[in-house]
């Protein structure tokens, strides 16, 4: 409330009061016998100002007066009242990431599941959540608290990735976040996970969902399975350092293009093994245990370590090299079995195993 005294008034004439802008916070309700400004509530954490002029008509000057709000206490992420319960889930896809020192998670959890035709329901609400963990996790997203950055670290759900979408009926309303938590926990094959977000666009969102999140993966640090079916090889005599003869194999899971070049989405293993010089015909790949060699070397009945290494053709593309490990080859007529066991790291719980069968 403001007071004022207007001294000779007129019959007829009434103050009138204008802000210096709008505001949409602040309301002038009243005029007389005082200024009433009714104001809403200051949720921003930030002081805040509203300038007005007191003015009446014939008045030689004009009055200027300032409204000043205390901050206010920020609502915690999730208070509001967007509040979701997710029904369903679409996985889109798992990524191991050796290089980038986290595993990677993106999928969609939806309020309604998506209809027919592969469209998302009328009306309902869509989290997209772009989620990193320590590497090794094998495509089980762990359990634990995950915090908005734009980061890809561990423990992290990435803020350009991540997003609240309502599919309305006439266009889409997409929210990205400004701020916020995921905690994930399990309970068996069941996940729970507790969404609460703060969005662009000064809203606070609240979800949860319970179900089962299949990413294929297995028990954590367990390593990793191929039955690879394609092959591709090449014989080279005389090509390591010592004058080893080199066969080089391509195993993949997908046809491989000409060249030798992976399938757009396949997982794909090359193999550098070195036998002695002269000791085959270039079509017979001796059976054995071929350990993975030292970096730069090419020791006879060794596989080299710095052209055998694994890839995944991919959106974001994997390559990934060993640093310990064998592969067995043994022979049944024409038909090879090929069997690797390979990590790519001293630790075994980050470590990436394979088993190549072909």
């Amino acid at each position: 409330m403001v007071a004022y005294k207007v001294a000779n008034p007129v019959e007829g004439s009434t103050v009138e009061v204008v802000g210096a802008e709008e505001y949409s916070w602040v309301e002038v309700t009243g005029l007389t016998p005082n200024v009433v400004l009714t104001v809403a509530a200051n949720d921003s954490g930030a002081e805040r100002t509203a300038e007005f002029t007191l003015s009446y008509p014939g008045a030689a000057d004009e009055c200027e007066f300032t409204l000043v709000q205390a901050a206010g206490e920020s609502p915690e992420p999730g208070s509001g009242g967007n509040d979701f319960t997710l029904k369903a889930v679409v996985i889109d896809e798992f990524s191991y990431s050796p290089g980038v020192s986290s595993d990677c998670y993106y999928f969609y959890l939806l309020e309604e599941p998506m209809t027919s035709d592969g469209g998302f329901a009328p009306g309902s609400a869509c989290f997209v959540l772009d989620m990193y963990s320590a590497p090794g996790s094998n495509g089980v997203l762990p359990a634990g608290e995950y915090v908005l950055d734009d980061s890809m670290d561990p423990g992290v759900f990435n803020a350009s990735n991540s997003a609240f979408t309502i599919y309305d009926e006439e266009e889409p309303v997409a929210v990205t976040f400004t701020d916020g938590t995921i905690s994930v926990s399990t309970d068996g094959v069941n996940y729970t996970v507790d969404i609460n977000v703060t969005g662009d666009d000064g809203e606070s969102y609240h979800a949860v969902y319970n179900g089962p999140l299949d990413f294929g993966g297995g028990e954590p640090g367990a390593g990793y399975d191929y039955v690879l079916t394609e092959s591709m090889y090449e014989f080279i005599e005389g090509y390591g350092y010592g004058g080893e003869d080199n066969y080089y194999l391509l195993l993949s899971d997908m046809p491989l293009e000409d060249g030798g070049i992976p399938s757009y989405g396949s997982t794909t293993y090359a193999l550098d093994f070195y036998v002695e010089a002269g000791s085959t015909s270039g079509y017979e790949l001796p059976e054995g245990t071929y350990p993975l060699g030292a970096p730069y070397a090419t020791e006879a009945g060794t596989i080299g370590a710095d052209y055998t290494y694994f890839y995944q053709f991919t959106d974001v593309e994997t390559e990934l090299y060993f640093t310990e490990g064998s592969v067995d080859v043994s022979r049944d007529g024409d038909i090879y079995t090929i069997e690797g066991n390979l990590t790519d790291t001293a630790t075994p719980v980050l470590s990436s195993r394979a088993n190549l069968s072909r």
